[in-house]
């Protein structure tokens, strides 16, 4: 009944809006984004049979290292990092002994208290940005934590991932920004910021999140606290790892694969962990099926994950007419097909005029949130419209889901019912009543979400549905993008409601706070092997569904 109350023209949100504070612009894409690595962890996974001492050996060394005098690595609990890190875009690091402010100037020490205990810390970091603008050096003594932009508690945290910009701390030249095991140059440009001179987003707008150390080129800086997990998540494929205590020995840990929790020692070079031995007893047989079977596995999600940041990079332009009368989202798209097989470079809607193609020469193709995903996982088996200059053509791939059988590929119950059909291609898990939490009563609902962690993983496509400010009943999906290796926490997402974003689950669920998680598809390895199907000009068959009765798209 829900199902049916709530469709909408193309099934889902359609309205732009800002998303709170905590969204990331438009087109920074993986600018400012936290670590990902996109190389499939099969190529970085090390030979599991050469992964350590023997048995015996690792586990003496771990009972030894536990009988050592050590520090605890975790500043917050579990639960209330795992929020955290869901509300405001970060870098999962862990600290070996948290940042802590050293300066002794009692008018830095007064705006840092009035900054830290405020309950809107925005609106303290604003005067002090406009007051002190010209005093740069102040502002970082304030606002940074031993260089870090750090914070534990959530409105402060994202204030100051949102709110500060690397231009307002620095006028130097050259500074670098350390993200997790990362270090980034940036430089300074003629509009007061910086942009990034080397790595993947070299040319654009240098931007910080949560956890990142930033300092001017050249400076004497003391030793990191940190240390980034996960290069070690990428080789050893783990989905959560609890840190017990660091030792002179090492540190000791048990990291969760599945259901096996295996005693693994770690030691730290620089500001990454490295496995030193580890322990799975019996369960090394098991252990060892996990890895492969998550390595190829996660060669599918990285392809979706690549798809995903081309569409973001391009600012894909949300389906809503600047100008509408009555209710004419998703109109667009079919605007812009008609005059791209045209080749037209400039296209009309109620007077308004939008382009074809961006500035480089891409399709600017108007999506609507399920329009995201559908294109997303088309473009990971590598379909998509050819550029400018290019003769018109939509390039075949080996994921089409025009021939799928759905009724309608732009509403989310169309959706949802074929991945009720095609069990064999999805895991569709419907969201339990009593996990139905509005985003409203956020303690709650990130509660819920850390309790059934393990149900939301990289690469999942989630439903929510609940009551938008027209009061009627409205979808929206969206990509679960990345999650915490520490806790295993879904942190960040990617979607389409405005532009193309990747940021923290909170932003995607705070335009419209009576929403809950309606549900999740997971796609199978079924599916993602398609997305790695070579396509060299012959046509081979697209992934596409058996001719099967079509069924009502009642609420899963």
């Amino acid at each position: 009944m829900l199902a049916a109350a709530a469709a909408c023209a193309v099934g889902c949100d359609t309205k732009r809006r800002s998303g709170g504070p905590m969204v990331v612009r438009a087109a920074e894409v993986a600018r400012a984004q936290p670590h990902v690595s996109m190389q499939p962890l099969a190529a970085r996974a090390s030979d599991p049979r050469a992964a350590a001492p023997d048995e015996a050996s690792c586990s003496a060394r771990l009972e030894r290292a536990r009988g050592l005098t050590g520090s605890v690595l975790a500043d917050l609990p579990r639960s209330a990092r795992a929020s955290l890190l869901a509300q405001v875009k970060a870098t999962p690091v862990v600290f070996f002994e948290p940042p802590a402010a050293t300066s002794a100037d009692p008018v830095v020490r007064q705006w840092r208290g009035e900054l830290t205990r405020s309950q809107l810390p925005g609106r303290v970091l604003a005067r002090l940005l406009h007051r002190f603008r010209r005093y740069p050096a102040f502002l970082r003594e304030v606002i940074l934590t031993d260089g870090y932009v750090y914070a534990t508690e959530p409105a402060l945290a994202v204030t100051l991932a949102e709110g500060v910009t690397p231009g307002a701390l620095f006028r130097e030249r050259s500074i670098v920004i350390e993200r997790g095991a990362t270090k980034l140059r940036a430089e300074s440009d003629e509009q007061g910021g910086y942009r990034y001179v080397d790595g993947p987003e070299r040319g654009k707008a240098a931007r910080l999140v949560l956890f990142d150390r930033v300092f001017a080129a050249g400076a004497s800086v003391s030793p990191p606290h940190h240390a980034d997990l996960e290069p070690l998540r990428d080789e050893l494929g783990f989905d959560e790892l609890e840190l017990d205590r660091a030792t002179a020995d090492g540190i000791v840990a048990r990291a969760r694969y599945g259901e096996l929790r295996v005693p693994t020692l770690l030691t730290r070079r620089g500001t990454t962990l490295e496995r030193a031995c580890e322990a799975p007893g019996a369960s090394a047989p098991k252990l060892a099926a996990f890895r492969a079977e998550r390595a190829k596995r996660q060669q599918g999600v990285e392809r979706v994950r690549a798809a995903i940041l081309e569409g973001v990079d391009e600012s894909l332009p949300f389906d809503e007419p600047r100008t509408e009368f009555g209710q004419q989202d998703g109109k667009l798209r079919q605007e812009w097909r008609q005059a791209y097989f045209q080749r037209a470079s400039h296209y009309d809607f109620n007077g308004d005029t939008y382009r074809v193609f961006d500035a480089a020469g891409r399709p600017l193709v108007p999506e609507v949130c399920i329009d995201f995903v559908v294109d997303s996982l088309e473009r990971a088996g590598g379909a998509w419209y050819a550029r400018a200059g290019e003769a018109p053509a939509h390039a075949p791939g080996s994921i089409d889901f025009d021939g799928t059988g759905m009724l309608n590929r732009r509403n989310v119950e169309e959706f949802l019912a074929l991945a009720r059909r095609r069990s064999d291609w999805f895991d569709l898990r419907p969201a339990p009543p009593e996990e139905q939490v509005p985003f409203k009563w956020r303690d709650r609902f990130f509660s819920q979400l850390y309790a059934h962690r393990a149900e939301y993983q990289p690469g999942d496509i989630v439903v929510i549905l609940g009551e938008r400010d027209d009061a009627k009943l409205h979808y929206h999906s969206f990509f679960v993008f990345d999650a915490d290796p520490v806790t295993g926490m879904p942190t960040l997402v990617a979607g389409n409601s405005g532009r193309p974003r990747v940021r923290a689950w909170a932003a995607e669920m705070a335009s419209a706070p009576k929403r809950s998680v309606f549900a999740r598809v997971r796609l199978r390895s079924t599916f993602l092997e398609q997305t790695g199907v070579a396509r060299p000009g012959a046509p081979q068959r697209p992934l596409t569904a058996k001719a099967e009765p079509l069924r009502s798209p009642a609420s899963p």
